[in-house]
């Protein structure tokens, strides 16, 4: 995009990672107790991972 001077369409809070996810589990994600430091790479990824886990359980109608 930068090379051919186009602005790139898709704004980064479209981009569908983890959202993907917790989307399609209808997971509310504000619900999880973050344990950590906010913005700490590791302490981020474990709390992701917690609900990812749960998003993941309850798309597959798993019972933990």
């Amino acid at each position: 995009y930068k090379r051919h001077g186009i602005k790139f369409a898709i704004p980064y809070y479209c981009h569908k990672d983890v959202r993907t996810l917790t989307y399609a589990a209808k997971l509310n994600t504000f619900a999880y107790k973050f344990e950590g430091v906010k913005h700490n790479g590791i302490d981020d990824c474990l709390h992701q991972i917690n609900y990812c886990q749960d998003a993941y359980h309850k798309i597959h109608g798993i019972e933990v």
